[in-house]
């Protein structure tokens, strides 16, 4: 069977039935079902038929579609806002205050006429950063691990980049056919500066200029692009690794020194372009934090840590270890990760002012969090079928966690889309309830396919979604008009639901008969694997 991911392109399934070839070497892998030494704790593990034909991950289809949408309602939030704000305190549920002279009152502005904001677009976009972009991260991540292909990451880059080559034209026209002008917002058409071909205003206003214009979603494919490519030898190494646990099931395993000078010089690699990235700095006096290329350094010495918790995790699938391990690792790695990017000041703080026009080194450096985040998702799916429940045996807790690091509702900018917060309690906090709820969705997804309460993504959806993500300004630019009368929801509302009345008739001509399988937001193939319940795992209804 196939499916398309974000480009289109069409792949097969190399996972069929309970009896796996090796595509390298040609062995068939069987492996023995037995108990795991050690138990932790009654979390013993088997191996059983359940690894070998592992059920589909609808739940990666949905979390791709529903942050495509997010991101198209923050865009349509940019046109139809006369202007992006510093902060928006969300003052929509208090009452007119009596007291005029009352803290209250003055706080909220209430001695203006319009100082209640009664939508929540603030709100959503504040809530949604937390969660939205590094979603779209850890999904290519597990898009990569669940494909058995050795060559995925070389296909997936040159799909990525064809993605990108194609929606940068498609903008690059959409800009030509505008004023050329990025301070020429919606709402400023009318100005004598703001004058075009067939529009007088540009779907993506600020102070950046035309290579904003043009990038615009885009930068997400490029970082991704690059993040491929500086992770392609850990990303193999961690493959080697897993499969050699897989094949042999030793522990420790007996990982060449091959593996190892990749892991390094991967490493040594991030470290030159950290402390290459600190040269760019930018900023007024007092701006560039202290010891910049010191902090670069130790930034990338982090990098160590991080990979070799990776390799512990994907070590850890040998039934010789306890069940736990492999989830212990993952969060370990990702503790690293959140300290690696919050302990040090990175991007400048926003003080207000014009929004940040130029993308500089400290950005570069600070949204490597965000490769963080996609080899977390890529081990996650490499060693689903030996990760052990951990804070999930008790989700009350979670849901705790959950509630310490939710965000404010109060919008602050904070710079670019993945918020810098000046105070280190409120980055770790902010940062924690990204990486939290990657686990939540890691294992409440599983959970729910090996139940098979999995509701399939709706092929129009999942192909809607990935036109939206390509095409959306144009399609802003045209309906601006009417889109202008609705709030950002709804209209995003009705420029998905444009897409998806397209998809349906592309989707039946390229032979979508079903729900497509996992719809990855990065141009990755996606793998398709049975829903067949294996003998011996108790049905529902039993």
């Amino acid at each position: 069977m196939s499916n398309f991911g974000l480009g289109g392109f069409v792949t097969e399934s190399d996972q069929e039935g309970d009896d796996v070839k090796d595509t390298q070497t040609g062995r068939r892998r069987d492996r023995k079902d037995e108990d795991a030494d050690g138990g932790g704790g009654g979390l013993e593990r088997t191996t059983t038929d359940w690894e070998r034909s592992p059920p589909r991950l609808h739940h990666l289809e949905w979390l791709r579609a529903l942050s495509i949408i997010m991101t198209v309602f923050f865009h349509l939030a940019r046109v139809f806002v006369v202007r992006m704000p510093v902060f928006s305190i969300d003052n929509t549920a208090f009452p007119q205050f009596l007291d005029e002279n009352s803290t209250e009152f003055s706080l909220l502005n209430q001695d203006t006429e319009n100082w209640r904001r009664d939508d929540h677009t603030w709100r959503y976009q504040q809530i949604g950063r937390q969660f939205g972009i590094p979603l779209l991260f850890w999904i290519s991540g597990c898009s990569l691990g669940l494909s058995t292909d050795r060559h995925m990451i070389d296909d997936s880059m040159r799909k990525v980049l064809l993605i990108t080559l194609v929606g940068c034209f498609c903008n690059s026209i959409l800009w030509g056919l505008g004023p050329m002008d990025s301070r020429c917002g919606y709402w400023d058409r009318h100005s004598e500066e703001c004058s075009g071909i067939l529009f007088d205003y540009v779907v993506a206003p600020g102070v950046a200029g035309a290579y904003y214009g043009i990038v615009f979603q885009f930068w997400f494919t490029l970082f991704l692009l690059v993040f491929l490519m500086e992770s392609h030898m850990i990303l193999n190494a961690l493959r080697d690794t897993f499969e050699l646990v897989r094949d042999y099931d030793t522990f420790p395993p007996q990982i060449s020194a091959r593996t190892y000078v990749r892991c390094a010089f991967a490493v040594g690699i991030k470290t030159c372009l950290y402390v290459m990235a600190t040269f760019s700095f930018y900023g007024t006096p007092g701006e560039e934090p202290p010891h910049k290329t010191g902090a670069a350094v130790v930034i990338g010495l982090m990098e160590i840590p991080f990979v070799g918790l990776l390799l512990i995790a994907v070590s850890a699938t040998s039934s010789h270890v306890p069940a736990i391990v492999v989830r212990l690792a993952q969060y370990l790695a990702a503790v690293v990760a959140i300290f690696q990017f919050c302990l040090f000041q990175i991007p400048p703080t926003d003080r207000g002012g014009e929004e940040i026009g130029v993308f500089d080194g400290r950005h570069f450096i600070y949204f490597h969090i965000f490769k963080q985040m996609m080899l977390l998702g890529y081990v996650m799916s490499l060693t689903r079928a030996r990760t052990s429940p951990v804070l999930s045996r008790a989700y009350p807790v979670v849901f705790l966690l959950l509630a310490l690091t939710f965000p404010s509702t109060n919008y602050y900018r904070a710079g670019m889309v993945y918020p810098w917060y000046p105070n280190l309690v409120d980055r770790l906090l902010f940062t924690s309830g990204s990486f939290l709820q990657l686990f939540i969705h890691d294992r409440l997804g599983i959970c729910f396919a090996e139940a098979r309460l999995h509701a399939p993504l709706y092929p129009s959806l999942g192909l809607g979604a990935l036109l939206a993500y390509i095409f959306h300004p144009p399609v802003i630019a045209l309906m601006a008009p009417i889109l202008e009368h609705f709030h950002p929801m709804a209209a995003t509302g009705v420029v998905f639901g444009v897409f998806v009345v397209v998809a349906e008739p592309v989707g039946r001509a390229i032979g979508h008969k079903r729900p497509a399988s996992i719809m990855v937001a990065t141009g990755c193939d996606s793998v398709e694997v049975s829903t067949k319940k294996p003998e011996g795992i108790p049905s529902q209804e039993s």
